[in-house]
């Protein structure tokens, strides 16, 4: 039971395929929100939102690269058509491999920059433009626990520096607007600044 209602919200979670995303898609639902599940594993993530269907929630799978400028605004077409709002957007999608520095291959380095950070601008923007519009809407990005242990994670850092700098008025990438937040979490317990964030709603 969740400690929150999210009854006529709707919400994005990149990597909702599994993992952390795929439990923070189930939490969602259970609270109420319309769920789309965007991923690259086409076969587990239509399966995830088959279970929330079945469960009761609306939802939908939508396979996204969100290192592919047009998969994201393809993204975003499909949430707009099936329900006209996004106020929710759960940013999960990463590659977290330990890969260090001397083991890196260039093929590699651009694949993860690509995903880590290319994907948190890309999806960052989009739904922050709907929810500007709207006047409303939470961001939500993962980061790493510890954003210097590898390639990967050291990647994270800089979607932290993203996600913060979005919250505040006058920066460059700000998205700060009345009614839209932003904040960055890691995969550890009470590690996202939700009271910040204003939520719940």
């Amino acid at each position: 039971m969740t400690a929150f209602k999210l009854e006529g919200h709707t919400a994005i979670v990149t990597g909702g395929a599994s993992g952390i995303g795929l439990a923070t898609a189930h939490t969602l639902a259970e609270a109420g929100a319309a769920v789309v599940v965007a991923d690259l594993n086409e076969e587990a993530g239509a399966q995830v939102a088959e279970a929330l269907k079945e469960r009761g929630a609306d939802s939908l799978f939508v396979r996204t690269d969100v290192a592919e400028a047009g998969d994201v605004e393809a993204l975003m077409a499909a949430v707009m058509e099936r329900f006209g709002t996004l106020e929710i957007l759960m940013h999960f999608a990463g590659i977290g491999r330990e890969i260090l520095a001397l083991e890196t291959t260039l093929a590699e380095w651009n694949r993860i920059i690509a995903v880590n950070l290319t994907g948190s601008f890309l999806m960052m923007q989009a739904a922050g433009a709907a929810m500007v519009e709207a006047g409303y809407g939470r961001i939500v990005s993962m980061s790493s626990v510890n954003p210097m242990s590898s390639i990967s994670s050291a990647s994270s850092r800089t979607t932290v520096v993203m996600s913060s700098s979005s919250s505040e008025p006058r920066r460059m990438w700000s998205m700060a607007r009345p009614g839209v937040a932003t904040t960055t979490c890691t995969p550890r317990r009470n590690a996202c600044s939700w009271r910040w964030m204003g939520w719940p709603p």
